[in-house]
C-alpha cells in the first residue's frame, strides 16, 4: 500500500545486467529503479566470491527482498557451471534422466541443483522445462526436454520440481503452452505452431495443466500458434493464450513471467513499448529481461 505506482510496477521487472561486478552503476539501477527481480545470466558469474557478492550487493542495495533468478535446467542450460574456483556438479540433459524413468533420481537431481543455487543466493530458478520433445527438427529445445512421452515428461519433471521446491529454491514451468514441437528457435525468430487446440491438449498441453494447481509460475514461450489466436501473435504477450486460456479456461492462480523479453522473436516484430504493454495487457505479471527497466516503467 505504501509503494507508489512506479514502485510497483519496479516489482514486475526481472532485470539483468552485463558485467561480472557489482558496481556503482548496476548499484544505482537496483537503488533508483527498485527491480522486483534480477536474472543471473553467465556474464554475472565468474568465481564463487564475485558471485555470491554481486548478489549480496543487490539485496543490500534493495528495500524489498528481491527475486534473485537463473535458468538452471541441465545440460547446455546450467548457469552456475560458469563459476570457476569451485567444483559445481554437471548436471545431465533432462532428456537423459527421462530416459531412467526413474522418479526418485529425479528428485535427488532438484535438491542437488536446488542446494547449489542457494549457496550463491539464488531462491528462483527456471526450471523445469516441460516441454514434450514432439519434433525430431527441434533444435532449441531437444534434449533440454524429458522426452517424447507426455507421461514420462509429466512425472519426470514434477519430481525436479519438487527436489527443487523442498530443499528451498522456487520454480517456474516452461514454456507454455509447449515448445517442443517447434524448428524455429525463439531467440533468432518467431517459430509457428499450426496444431489446433484440440491438438495442443492431447500431447503438449498435457504437462502443464496437470501441473497447474501446484505451479507457483509458469514461464509462456515466444510461440505463435495462430489456430488459437488467429493471427501470429506471440503467446508471451497474447491475451487469448495467457488470461482465456491460462487464466480463465484452465484456472491457473499463480505468477505468469514471460521468457527473455529480448529475444527476436519479439523484438524482429514489435518495439519495446509494444512487447510491454502487450505483455501486460494479455495479464503477464512479470516481465522478464526489459532492455531498458526505467523506460519499461515509463511506457
Amino acid at each position: 500500500d505504501n509503494l507508489s505506482i512506479d514502485e510497483k510496477i519496479a516489482q514486475m521487472l526481472i532485470v539483468y545486467y552485463i558485467g561480472d561486478e557489482y558496481d556503482e552503476n548496476l548499484s544505482n539501477i537496483i537503488k533508483e529503479v527498485k527491480p522486483g527481480g534480477f536474472i543471473l545470466m553467465s556474464d554475472n558469474i565468474t568465481t564463487y566470491d564475485r558471485t555470491l557478492n554481486f548478489v549480496k550487493g543487490m539485496q543490500n542495495d534493495s528495500d524489498i527482498p528481491m527475486i534473485i533468478s537463473t535458468d538452471e535446467e541441465g545440460g547446455s542450460v546450467q548457469r552456475i557451471k560458469g563459476i570457476r574456483d569451485i567444483s559445481v556438479t554437471d548436471i545431465p540433459y533432462m532428456y537423459y534422466l527421462g530416459q531412467t524413468n526413474n522418479k526418485d533420481l529425479a528428485y535427488s537431481v532438484g535438491k542437488i541443483m536446488a542446494r547449489q543455487l542457494r549457496t550463491i543466493g539464488v531462491n528462483l530458478t527456471f526450471a523445469p522445462v516441460m516441454d514434450v520433445y514432439t519434433n525430431v527438427n527441434n533444435t532449441v529445445i531437444g534434449k533440454r526436454s524429458f522426452g517424447s512421452d507426455v507421461e514420462t515428461v509429466y512425472n519426470m519433471a514434477t519430481s525436479l520440481k519438487k527436489g527443487i521446491e523442498d530443499n528451498g529454491i522456487n520454480t517456474c514451468i516452461k514454456h507454455f503452452p509447449g515448445h517442443g514441437a517447434t524448428e524455429t528457435d525463439s531467440h533468432i525468430s518467431l517459430p509457428i505452431v499450426n496444431k489446433t487446440i484440440e491438438e495442443l491438449e492431447t500431447s503438449d498441453l498435457i504437462p502443464f495443466t496437470k501441473s497447474i494447481k501446484n505451479t507457483n509460475m509458469i514461464m509462456i514461450g515466444h510461440i505463435a500458434i495462430p489456430n488459437i489466436t488467429r493471427d501470429n501473435t506471440p503467446s508471451s504477450i497474447s491475451k487469448e493464450i495467457i488470461t482465456s486460456l491460462l487464466k480463465e479456461k484452465y484456472n491457473y492462480q499463480g505468477l505468469v513471467v514471460t521468457d527473455a523479453l529480448n529475444m527476436k522473436a519479439l523484438t524482429n516484430n514489435y518495439t519495446y513499448k509494444q512487447i510491454y504493454i502487450m505483455a501486460i495487457n494479455a495479464g503477464v505479471d512479470l516481465l522478464l529481461m526489459p532492455n531498458d527497466p526505467q523506460k519499461a516503467i515509463d511506457y
